[in-house]
C-alpha cells in the first residue's frame, strides 16, 4: 500500500505540472452569444499607410467602430501583357486577398471581418479625390486607377476614427496609451466585447495565468504556434464600446529585438504553396451533365467544392449542406472521409434504376494494342498514365506534357491551386528528392510533389492577435486578428541561411544586421 503522503506528493507534482503546462482551446463565441470585435491602431497612430490628419491618440476611446477591407473588384482583375496583375493585392491566407490599403473605390468591393460585403452607403471611408492625369484615356485605361478622359481617382488622406489599420504596423514607431504617455515600439489595440469580460479576483488578480489577455504569435523555424511573442492585460469588466490599449512589439519582452516583416526562406511543414507549371496535367472522363446522367464527378461534395479540394463540415450548417447533396444525383456514396474518389455515371434503362442511371468507380486508364492509354470512360487515347496520385488512375497524361484534352476529357490539374504542406518525407541522399506532401482541404487529405512543382507564398499578414482567456490549466482562445507588420524588416540567420523571426536593435535602437541583395547594410537608415 502506498503512503498517504507519498499520494500527496505525487497529487501535487502531477497539479503542478498541469499547471505548468496549459492547453490550448479554440472556443469561438456563437455569433447568437455575443460579439467580439478587434482594431489595430484604430487612431492610425503607428504607420497608418497613406498618412493623413492627426486622431489623436484617444481617437477610439468609448467609442463604437469598425473594421472595412477592400477586396479587389471582379473587373479590375485584369491582367497586362506582361502577365503581372493589374490591380495588386495582399494575400492574407489561402483563399482571400485584399487591396493594397491607397486602393480607390472603383477597384474595390468593401466587406467585413467575415467577408459579408458592405454597401457603399454603409461605408465609413471617405470618397476618394478626383486630380487631373493627362494618361488617362477611359475607365482603367491605361491604368486602374484611371476613371474618365484625363481624370484618375485618388484615396482621400481623410481617415475615420476608430477603424482597423492591420496593414500598416511599423514595429519601430512609438505609440501613446490611453491616458497620453507615450510608449516605445508599440502599436494601440482597440477591442470590444458585447458581454461582460473575464476577470480573476482575489489571490488571483495578478496571477498570469488568469484573466483576459492579448497575445502576438507567429509561427517560423524558431516558434511554434502556441509561442507568445508579446502580450498585455486586459483589466477591464465592461466594455461600453471600444477600448484602448497598447501592447509592446518587442520580441518576447527582448528590449533589443522587435518584430519585423518576417519573410519565410524554405518551405517547411505548414507553409502555403502554390503549384507552379512543373506540375503534371491530366485528361480525366468528361464532366458529368445532369442532362445526359453520364460523366465523371469527385466525391466527397461540399457545396461548391469537391473531392481534393473539399474540406470536412466544420460547422453544423455545412454538414447540413452535405446530407442535402448526399440525396441528390449523382450520388456520392461508400468513399471514406479521408478519400478523396473519382466516380463516373451512365445511364441505364433497366427500371430498377431509381435515378434512370447508377455510379461507379471510373474504368482504370489502361495501355491498348497501339501503345496507347484509354478506357472505356475516356474519349481519348493518350501517351502515358497521369503521374499525380493513384486517386487518378482513371486519367491520363495530357498530350506531350501540355494541358491539351481530347474530344470532351477534362483537364485535372494543381497548378495555380493553393495548398498547405502537410509532411516532408526527406532523402537521405538528396534532398532535391525530398517529397512534399500537401492539402488542399486542411488535411483531409494531401498530395505529393517535388520542390520544383512548388512556389513558397508568404502571407503579407504575417502576425496574429489573440484575445484569449487564461486559467491555470487551460488558454481559450476566444478572437484572432491578422496583421501585418511592414517594417523593419528582420535580421538574418547567416548560420542557417534564413531570417530570423525578429529585428536585432542596436545601442541607438536602430534596426542593424539586414540582408539587401545578399548584402549586409550593418545599420538601415
Amino acid at each position: 500500500m502506498i503512503p498517504p503522503n507519498l499520494l500527496l506528493v505525487a497529487l501535487v507534482t502531477l497539479l503542478s505540472i498541469c499547471a505548468a503546462s496549459p492547453s490550448w482551446r479554440f472556443s469561438p463565441p456563437s455569433t447568437s452569444d455575443y460579439k467580439i470585435t478587434l482594431l489595430i491602431n484604430p487612431c492610425g497612430a503607428n504607420g497608418t499607410h497613406g498618412g493623413g490628419d492627426p486622431l489623436g491618440y484617444d481617437c477610439c476611446m468609448n467609442k463604437y467602430g469598425a473594421g472595412e477591407y477592400a477586396r479587389i473588384d471582379n473587373d479590375a482583375q485584369i491582367y497586362s501583357p506582361r502577365g503581372q496583375p493589374f490591380v495588386e493585392g495582399l494575400q492574407i491566407n489561402s483563399f482571400a486577398q485584399l487591396a493594397l490599403p491607397n486602393e480607390v473605390f472603383h477597384n474595390i468591393n468593401l466587406v467585413d471581418d467575415d467577408f459579408n460585403p458592405i454597401p457603399l452607403d454603409k461605408t465609413r471611408r471617405a470618397a476618394d479625390e478626383t486630380t487631373i492625369d493627362p494618361s488617362c484615356l477611359s475607365m482603367r485605361t491605361p491604368h486602374p486607377h484611371c476613371i474618365d478622359y484625363r481624370v484618375r481617382a485618388v484615396r482621400s488622406k481623410l481617415r475615420p476614427a476608430c477603424s482597423d489599420n492591420n496593414q500598416t504596423v511599423d514595429a519601430t514607431l512609438d505609440c501613446y496609451t490611453p491616458d497620453g504617455k507615450l510608449s516605445s515600439n508599440c502599436m494601440q489595440v482597440g477591442f470590444s466585447q458585447t458581454s461582460l469580460i473575464h476577470q480573476c479576483g482575489g489571490v488571483f488578480a495578478n496571477e498570469s495565468r488568469c484573466g483576459t489577455f492579448l497575445e502576438i504569435h507567429r509561427s517560423s523555424p524558431y516558434n511554434d504556434d502556441n509561442t507568445v511573442l508579446a502580450e498585455t492585460r486586459i483589466i477591464d469588466r465592461v466594455a461600453d464600446g471600444t477600448i484602448t490599449t497598447i501592447i509592446p512589439l518587442t520580441y518576447k519582452a527582448d528590449p533589443n529585438r522587435i518584430l519585423c516583416n518576417f519573410q519565410e526562406s524554405r518551405v517547411r511543414i505548414g507553409s502555403l504553396v502554390r503549384i507552379n507549371s512543373n506540375s503534371a496535367v491530366c485528361c480525366c472522363p468528361p464532366i458529368y451533365r445532369d442532362s445526359t446522367k453520364k460523366g465523371s464527378f469527385f466525391c466527397p461534395r461540399l457545396g461548391s467544392r469537391d473531392g481534393p479540394m473539399a474540406t470536412k463540415p466544420k460547422s453544423l450548417e455545412e454538414q447540413l449542406v452535405v446530407d442535402d447533396q448526399e440525396a441528390v444525383y449523382p450520388l456520392c456514396q461508400n468513399y471514406a472521409e479521408d478519400q478523396d474518389v473519382l466516380m463516373c455515371s451512365k445511364p441505364v434503362s433497366t427500371p430498377f434504376a431509381t435515378h434512370g442511371a447508377y455510379t461507379y468507380p471510373c474504368e482504370e486508364a489502361r495501355l491498348g494494342e497501339d501503345d496507347d492509354y484509354g478506357s472505356a470512360d475516356l474519349e481519348g487515347l493518350y501517351e502515358d498514365v497521369c503521374p499525380i496520385d493513384s486517386v487518378f488512375v482513371s486519367c491520363a497524361m495530357a498530350l506531350g506534357g501540355t494541358s491539351e484534352c481530347l474530344q470532351n476529357d477534362r483537364r485535372m490539374s494543381f497548378q495555380d491551386e493553393i495548398g498547405k504542406v502537410v509532411d516532408i518525407i526527406h532523402d537521405d541522399d538528396d534532398s532535391e528528392k525530398d517529397i512534399y506532401q500537401v492539402s488542399f482541404n486542411d488535411g483531409r487529405t494531401h498530395y505529393s510533389f517535388a520542390r520544383h512543382e512548388l512556389d513558397l507564398i508568404n502571407l503579407d499578414n504575417t502576425y496574429e492577435l489573440w484575445f484569449i482567456q487564461r486559467n491555470r490549466f487551460e488558454n481559450v482562445i476566444k478572437k484572432t486578428k491578422e496583421f501585418r507588420v511592414i517594417w523593419p524588416p528582420c535580421s538574418f540567420d547567416s548560420v542557417n541561411n534564413q531570417f530570423f523571426p525578429y529585428a536585432q536593435l542596436d545601442e541607438n535602437g536602430k534596426p542593424m544586421a539586414v540582408v539587401f541583395d545578399n548584402k549586409y547594410d550593418d545599420v538601415m537608415e
